[in-house]
């Protein structure tokens, strides 16, 4: 959605710890590059998202098994 602030660093530091993994195990897709600006400070993988195929790829390589 146009004109949504940017979540702060904090948000994403607290997902980290709630999900019980590190930074580096983390993988975030948004088709916002500043969203993912921000994730990749804190060592997140941060996936740009353009269109479901090149995800699909992507997600792929990483070794990330989809059902679709």
């Amino acid at each position: 959605q146009r004109g949504v602030m940017q979540p702060p660093s904090a948000l994403y530091e607290q997902a980290t710890q709630s999900a019980g993994g590190s930074p580096r195990e983390t993988l975030f897709s948004d088709d916002r590059p500043e969203n993912l600006a921000a994730a990749s400070s804190l060592g997140w993988d941060a996936l740009l998202f353009t269109t479901p195929a090149a995800a699909a790829k992507e997600l792929t390589r990483r070794i990330i098994i989809t059902n679709y």
